[in-house]
């Protein structure tokens, strides 16, 4: 029994981390291509989705991407690298923080 409690309040004591920032998963990527793929594919389509409620609510939006455009995971990762040496700081950023900044970058409102 107080092995189960000492369990327990081990884990409620561990700090919780929901989001890797830029430069961890800059590695997480490098070590597994086809998986950060896929991560970025979910927070691009995410993103996608916030835009589109921001636009219907308020009428302005995250970033302008032209609509006869499709955001590959290759472009998305090219504007979230610039916009990182852009602004360093931004490397222990969350990614999510990251891919918006990318995709702002690449697709400014004007």
């Amino acid at each position: 029994m107080i092995r189960l409690v000492t369990i327990i309040v081990l884990i409620f004591l561990a700090p919780a981390k929901a989001e890797l920032n830029y430069t961890e998963f800059q590695s997480f990527d490098r070590q597994d291509p086809e998986m950060g793929s896929a991560a970025l594919n979910g927070y691009l389509q995410g993103m996608h989705w916030a835009n589109f409620s921001v636009r219907e609510q308020t009428g302005t939006e995250l970033y302008c991407k032209p609509e006869n455009l499709t955001v590959n995971i290759e472009n998305l990762r090219g504007g979230m690298k610039l916009y990182v040496e852009k602004e360093p700081e931004l490397a222990t950023a969350a990614v999510g923080k990251v891919v918006l900044a990318g995709l702002q970058l690449l697709f400014p409102c004007e």
